[in-house]
């Protein structure tokens, strides 16, 4: 299960975030996830609870997400959301495209306390 090497990896971030606010504890983290990216979004907020339970932090919330895949269709401008299994343009059916979005893992907000 990578995921749980990304949570670890998240939970390195948010330390490094910590040490800059003293005296504040981790409330909540928003977290969003692309389509595309690979990653299991049940999966990576029970591996995220699971690292900071280790930590004895279990008092942090995690608010994981999907993020939508977007594209720019190289032939027209259109932006759009590719479906899953067509990721021709939905306005002339190019197949001229370019992903904008929904690759990555993004840390969107982190709520102190």
């Amino acid at each position: 299960m990578h995921e749980m090497s990304i949570a670890l990896d998240i939970s390195e971030i948010l330390n490094e975030e910590m040490e800059k606010h003293p005296g504040r504890r981790l409330a909540k983290v928003a977290i969003s996830i692309g389509e595309l990216s690979g990653i299991e979004t049940e999966s990576l907020k029970f591996a995220l609870e699971t690292a900071f339970a280790e930590q004895g932090r279990k008092e942090v919330e995690f608010d994981v997400r999907k993020a939508p895949l977007k594209a720019l269709c190289k032939e027209c401008g259109c932006e759009f959301e590719p479906q899953a299994s067509d990721f021709r343009c939905t306005r002339c059916a190019s197949g001229e495209i370019e992903i904008t979005a929904g690759q990555s893992l993004t840390i969107e907000t982190i709520t102190l306390q």
